[in-house]
């Protein structure tokens, strides 16, 4: 009998690769604000604003994976900002409050977070790092706060600190793949900044290796050990599968004026460390930008 998996953040990039990635070895359900899809089998109802979650979904329950988080890329304003805030901190105890309600003996709950929650510097950072007093920082040390209720239930723990996702299905690479087909590198912000990145296969694989690994717990960095630049990250796929890119970038100055508080999210530098990740044991598929693009070309 497959062991159970329940996965929120259903219609989210992250959370639809990597139902895919655990379907053969697990039985995986899906959270959903969705009514219309809900069929008490693999997709189960929640509403974080009404405090309403089906609780049939926690039948046989080994593992949460918790993705749900409404985009930090949309406007900043006061009421997206409430629903960026409850999409993943009251998701967090609304999931908690139900689990110990229903008595679910969960083998763990891994939860998503962000390298937003460490205040930017130039020096290696680490998950014991100095954490950023900023609106976007304090949301994520709240997130976390919130994941390690599950403590309480004797529940191991992991929180994902995740830079950016790379995936042909959404964001960054999808369209950038696509200006650099039209021969375009499009750099935001500081092209000697550092390229915090991982690929999304690697945040699944690395999910299920949690699993049966019981001495992971607590944060990780999710991202790859090599120190790549903007600038960089654009050369090597001009090497290997856009030989006529043309390579720019476009000043901090008229990132920050168009999009205001929201381009710290794109042009932020941090030197994120991996050590704690790889001595788990845990072997990143694809490590180096090298690797990915290689991958890509053949793909």
């Amino acid at each position: 009998m497959k062991e159970v998996v329940l996965i929120t953040g259903a219609s989210g990039t992250l959370a639809t690769y990597v139902s895919g990635f655990l379907s053969n070895d697990y039985e995986v359900r899906l959270l959903t604000t969705n009514k219309k899809i809900c069929d008490n089998k693999k997709f189960f109802y929640w509403n974080i604003d009404n405090l309403t979650l089906d609780p049939s979904c926690f039948n046989n329950l080994s593992y949460i994976i918790h993705l749900a988080g409404y985009s930090i890329l949309k406007n900043w304003s006061t009421k997206n900002k409430k629903i960026m805030y409850s999409s993943r901190v009251k998701s967090t105890e609304l999931l908690f409050s139900f689990c110990k309600k229903n008595n679910v003996n969960l083998k763990a709950f891994i939860c998503a977070s962000a390298m937003g929650i460490y205040k930017p510097t130039n020096l290696k950072i680490d998950e014991k790092s100095e954490k950023c007093v900023s609106w976007l920082g304090q949301m994520a040390v709240d997130w976390e706060k919130s994941s390690d209720l599950f403590k309480e239930l004797n529940t191991r723990v992991i929180q994902l600190r995740i830079p950016l996702i790379l995936s042909r299905k959404g964001g960054f690479l999808k369209y950038n793949i696509l200006s650099m087909k039209f021969r375009l590198g499009v750099i935001l912000g500081n092209s000697k900044s550092r390229f915090n990145w991982i690929y999304i296969e690697d945040i699944a694989r690395f999910i299920k290796f949690s699993f049966t690994n019981d001495y992971c717990h607590g944060a990780y960095n999710i991202t790859v050990g090599q120190k790549c630049t903007n600038y960089q990250f654009y050369k090597v796929a001009r090497k290997i599968m856009f030989p006529f890119l043309l390579i720019f970038n476009i000043p901090s100055y008229f990132i920050r004026k168009i999009i205001g508080p929201r381009s710290q999210i794109l042009i932020t530098n941090y030197n994120l460390d991996n050590s704690k990740l790889i001595k788990t044991g845990f072997n990143l598929k694809y490590n180096t930008v090298e690797s990915l693009f290689n991958y890509l070309k053949r793909n």
